[in-house]
């Protein structure tokens, strides 16, 4: 049917669970293929759920002056209601994930992970849990946040204590790579990068990269198939 997604019967009206749902959408097609809404989407930096990105960089902002982990007594992550069922429930399990993949919705995880290893990435996922960062992801604790805007901003408040009885906060009202705060190219290049080092060798990298980029020029994807699959000549 033509109007299988905002019709009567159709997708939205079935399953949105919101009756006017489908009328939002069909005010939207008079433009189809003329404005493109993919642009506004939120870039993701981390491996993790996106939810968990702007604790890390609240964390990241707290601890850029040289702050160690010794010198912190104590965590508090101030979390959006709704989104902590995702990633601080049940809270142990998030301290202590099932395995790495698991560790991906442990925001108590990724954030020890940060401090432990000084990044989150595609390896911090890729083994079981480790129990250093383990030991560290059982010291921090979270609370509801009663201000926010979830879901249209991610936001983060992270406070931490130190040993010397002082503490510092940091709170995060959008996350970084959101419409509101884009990053730059070279930031997205340098995600593509290091992911693409773990299977093809730098040259191979940086060939890739710039096939990808001049992709519009190009007339057949054959040499970007040649570089993935490693056949160049």
């Amino acid at each position: 049917p033509e109007t299988v997604l905002e019709g009567r019967f159709g997708f939205l009206a079935s399953f949105a669970r919101d009756p006017n749902a489908a009328a939002r959408l069909a005010g939207h097609l008079d433009d189809l293929g003329e404005v493109w809404h993919l642009p506004d989407a939120a870039f993701k930096l981390y491996p993790c759920c996106h939810y968990i990105h702007p604790f890390l960089e609240a964390m990241q902002a707290l601890t850029n002056g040289g702050l160690k982990l010794p010198e912190i007594a104590t965590i508090t992550c101030h979390v959006p209601p709704p989104a902590a069922p995702l990633i601080c429930e049940p809270w142990e399990r998030r301290q202590h994930p099932a395995n790495g993949y698991d560790g991906k919705w442990g925001l108590a995880y990724c954030l020890a992970a940060q401090l432990v290893d000084g990044r989150v990435d595609v390896a911090t996922f890729a083994s079981a849990p480790d129990p250093e960062i383990v030991e560290v992801a059982r010291r921090i604790t979270w609370r509801p946040m009663m201000d926010h805007r979830f879901p249209e901003r991610f936001e983060a408040l992270v406070e931490i204590g130190l040993t010397d009885g002082t503490a510092r906060s940091r709170r995060i009202d959008s996350v970084r790579g959101a419409p509101d705060r884009p990053i730059q190219q070279a930031d997205v290049e340098a995600k593509f990068r290091a992911n693409a080092a773990r299977a093809l060798p730098p040259p191979s990298v940086e060939r890739l990269a710039e096939a990808i980029l001049s992709l519009e020029r190009m007339e057949t994807p054959a040499p970007m198939t040649r570089i993935l699959r490693q056949t160049e000549g």
